[in-house]
């Protein structure tokens, strides 16, 4: 399924990008120069940050779904949450992101909701078994990959534009994914008996997904990495309408206090402003770990 989504992120925005141009370069300016002017995080030039990026991201849609495997959707939906401390850190290392005492209050605040809302699911699934410890390392693996994919993310959209990341995210990641697809899954996939049911709910999907992946290098520059996975937390309680009015389950009143808890460090969060940037720092930071010097053109 994320092939889908990386084929048809792949078919719309690199279509965009060649019906959108950018201007001739100046007479002393080669294209090749332009691009390889924009320094990214990576001091590898804007294609293999491209490449890295993607198998970044696939990596981490896959042990996701792989997680789902082995430990409860509970586990996954707690454990998962470790992308933003992720995010916290590698935006202060490597963005030179500058949080204050109420960015992290409110971080701390909406995790806090979290934890309630998970603690009043395990609570209510006692005796339906223990999570698997491998799932549950894959999703660490996996919430730490999305963390990076988000700062890798917010850096090339900011220096590349937006389009061409999602351009180049497509056309490598349909290559990575359907190479794992073809090497991993294709037993399964021929074997299974498809109904006009699951191609809906396929179709679905994949449309869900492409139109997140849009909106989401949007959110990154408009409010960072961190904003972006506070925000998605509220698709939890998404889940918990879901199954209120969809699957009949009943809820605790514990419910509106994660919801209330989750909601307030986002108001929490947004007090002070967004964080500010410091990007000497992240310069000296970033290329004392991945080589190079500051004046290089990377």
């Amino acid at each position: 399924l994320a092939f889908l989504n990386y084929l048809l992120l792949a078919i719309v925005y690199t279509s965009w990008v060649a019906c959108h141009p950018p201007p001739p370069p100046l007479p002393e300016e080669g294209l090749e120069e332009r691009e390889h002017g924009a320094r990214t995080l990576l001091p590898c030039g804007p294609r293999i940050s491209f490449l890295l990026f993607a198998l970044v991201d696939v990596q981490a849609n896959f042990l996701i779904v792989k997680a789902y495997q082995y430990t409860s959707l509970t586990s996954v939906t707690l454990l998962d949450a470790f992308t933003i401390p992720t995010v916290v850190v590698l935006s202060t290392v490597f963005l030179g992101v500058r949080f204050q005492r109420l960015h992290v209050a409110g971080v701390v605040t909406s995790v806090t909701g979290l934890v309630v809302l998970v603690a009043t699911d395990l609570s209510n699934a006692k005796g339906q078994g223990v999570a698997s410890l491998g799932g549950d390392m894959l999703t660490l693996c996996a919430a730490f990959l999305y963390g990076v994919s988000n700062i890798l993310q917010e850096d090339l959209a900011r220096n590349l534009g937006w389009q061409k990341v999602l351009a180049n995210l497509g056309q490598a990641g349909a290559v990575i994914a359907g190479g794992q697809c073809l090497l991993l899954e294709s037993e399964a996939v021929a074997s299974y008996r498809w109904e006009a049911l699951d191609i809906g709910l396929v179709a679905i999907f994949v449309v869900s997904l492409f139109l997140l992946y849009s909106l989401v290098p949007k959110v990154l520059l408009g409010s960072g990495a961190t904003f972006l996975n506070l925000n998605l937390l509220t698709a939890d309680f998404w889940a918990v309408l879901f199954g209120v009015t969809v699957l009949e389950n009943t809820v605790s009143a514990m419910y509106g206090v994660a919801f209330v808890l989750t909601i307030s460090g986002l108001l929490i969060y947004h007090v002070p402003g967004e964080p500010k940037r410091v990007e000497a720092r992240r310069s000296r930071t970033t290329y004392a770990l991945f080589g190079g010097g500051p004046d290089e053109i990377v």
